[in-house]
């Protein structure tokens, strides 16, 4: 039960946040590259990948279907496997985030983008 509630936090989270930075990141355009951007340090891609399972995770606690679930689970024989997967993604998506964010300085909506990525971990354990 608290996995689920963990779950549907982190989702609403991920989807949130990481719509706002990825629609702030497309209006700066260009002035927001900096030098970490430019040598690839950059968490724009688990921004996206936010937007992606933020959106599936609360479409998935709003129509609970398995076979939606089984787009990023597999079947039942790799189901293990798979959630383990994506527990890794999320955790080293969270750290990642945090090193970003002590390296580039203090940005309170990466943190809680880590938030929600560190709930969505969870769930998947």
């Amino acid at each position: 039960m608290i996995k689920k509630l963990l779950g549907a936090v982190g989702g609403v989270i991920l989807l949130v946040v990481s719509l706002i930075l990825v629609v702030k990141d497309i209006n700066q355009g260009l002035q927001s590259v900096t030098v970490l951007t430019y040598y690839g340090f950059s968490p724009y891609f688990f921004y996206v990948i936010g937007l992606v399972f933020g959106a599936y995770k609360i479409v998935y606690l709003i129509t609970n279907k398995q076979s939606l679930n089984e787009i990023f689970q597999g079947p039942e024989a790799f189901s293990a496997q798979a959630r383990m997967s994506l527990f890794l993604i999320f955790l080293v998506a969270a750290i990642y985030i945090i090193i970003y964010n002590a390296v580039s300085g203090f940005q309170p909506l990466t943190l809680v983008e880590t938030l929600g990525f560190v709930f969505l971990a969870i769930d998947y354990l």
